[in-house]
């Protein structure tokens, strides 16, 4: 596996880690951000709170247990406390930057890079908590909840299985298509979805350009998955790969690319495989279902094709199809008997 993909990973469980981030003190109906401390990495700054710094260490030990992280003095208006941890150190969220913001709404507007999101384990999250009494009473002792929601999602493939009339294959790629580059912290997304045709295969996702995250290609002479019917990682671990969903949870798709296809008769070299969405199931499989964040959608062992699946045409669009039916009239034909 190398460092710009997430391909070939054990399958994610449990949660990822809090490596460094901002707290942010919110005021009422305006949304002010009346502090920011930077809460820095383990071999970072170390804690000095009247320069508005934390360190992870100092912070998440007693953040994330049942006693919390106290602060003393905090001004009254507070009502919130928004949480924001492992964003990219540069451009929009570099610390400079995050600085200068002044209303959570603002901040929401920073934009996060879908490649900034390819270790599953250190991945973007935030989370806000509302300001509360310790107690029933009213009392100047206050307390706030935070729940950190990864910003991204994940889907997972522990194996591709030929079936029908198809007797071997191989596969020359795994991509990723239906993405968003760029999403809002808002959810709000930047450009539009890059998908993935034919002729834009060595131009974005090979090991050195953009979306190599996104993808797996087979070396030169080689294939994924080894050589049986059933394709699949070794060692049981899965093909994994992070995207970032928007408001409208617009699902993603995958394109297999097949090729040296074997059967009773002869393939067209490549095939691919499209698969236009996910859905459970209590859902309409003909409908994909809207893809939301911090989750993992694992397809398990479930992409099984036959021949029947296989199109010469990677990742078409779909289209809206009426059907217009009627029934032909009988031709009525006078004949004469043959006596």
């Amino acid at each position: 596996m190398n460092t710009s993909t997430r391909a070939e990973e054990e399958s994610v469980t449990g949660s990822a880690a809090f490596k460094s981030g901002y707290l942010f003190f919110v005021t009422g109906n305006n949304r002010a951000l009346k502090q920011c401390y930077r809460i820095t990495p383990e071999k970072g700054t170390a804690t000095s709170l009247k320069d508005f710094v934390i360190n992870v260490k100092d912070f998440w030990n007693a953040a994330n247990t049942e006693s919390g992280y106290s602060f003393t003095n905090v001004p009254g208006d507070v009502t919130s406390v928004y949480i924001l941890g492992n964003v990219p150190e540069n451009g929009s969220t570099s610390e400079e930057n995050i600085r200068k913001i002044t209303t959570l709404n603002k901040l929401k507007e920073i934009v996060i890079p879908v490649t900034a999101q390819n270790d599953i384990a250190t991945i973007t999250m935030d989370g806000i908590g509302n300001v509360t009494n310790v107690l029933e009473t009213a009392n100047l002792k206050k307390v706030a909840n935070i729940e950190l929601t990864p910003f991204s999602s994940r889907v997972e493939i522990a194996s591709i299985t030929g079936g029908g009339d198809i007797t071997s294959f191989k596969i020359s790629g795994i991509y990723i298509s239906h993405f968003y580059e760029n999403v809002k912290l808002n959810q709000d997304a930047v450009n539009e979805l890059f998908k993935y045709t034919s002729n834009n295969e060595e131009e974005n996702y090979t090991e050195d350009k953009k979306y190599a995250m996104m993808a797996d290609i087979a070396s030169p002479g080689t294939s994924l998955g080894g050589n049986k019917l059933k394709k699949q990682p070794e060692n049981n671990k899965v093909w994994g790969y992070q995207f970032i969903p928007d408001k409208q949870g617009e699902s993603i798709r995958i394109v297999i690319k097949l090729t040296d296809i074997q059967g009773s008769t002869s393939y067209q070299s490549p095939q691919y495989l499209n698969i236009r969405g996910f859905y459970s199931n209590s859902d309409d499989p003909t409908l994909p279902i809207k893809l939301k964040r911090g989750k993992i959608y694992n397809l398990g062992e479930s992409i099984t094709f036959d021949e029947s699946n296989l199109s010469p045409i990677p990742n078409p669009d779909d289209i809206d199809l009426t059907i217009k039916v009627s029934v032909k009239e009988w031709d009525v034909v006078h004949v004469n008997p043959i006596i």
